[in-house]
């Protein structure tokens, strides 16, 4: 498990999509503070399928690093004339519900 701290830009030569996965969420309160987790869980070919893989936690910070780096990768998601209901848009509407200071 990690928690984010900030993230960096990061080029590769390695370019591929990786086999698609379930990512749970959940938000709970630590100290006065919001905390973002999300679980992947291993794909059916693993040993144990569903056991949680990696988790990452998310702070109000780094919620707002990552909400401006999915806007900036996808910019036709947002639209600010109305709401685009894909699967991006309900991220970065969770991401604004569990962090409500992010403008």
């Amino acid at each position: 498990m990690a928690m984010i701290g900030k993230f960096d830009h990061v080029s590769s030569d390695v370019q591929r999509r990786h086999e698609a996965v379930t990512c749970g969420y959940r938000t709970f309160f630590e100290g006065g503070a919001t905390i973002l987790q999300l679980d992947t869980y291993g794909s059916a070919t693993r040993a144990i399928p569903d056991k949680i893989s990696q988790s990452i936690q998310l702070d109000l910070e780094a919620a707002r690093q990552l909400l401006a780096i999915v806007e900036a990768a996808f910019p036709s998601l947002i639209n600010r004339n109305g709401l685009n209901v894909d699967a991006a848009q309900r991220i970065v509407d969770e991401l604004r519900n569990a962090f409500p200071s992010i403008s």
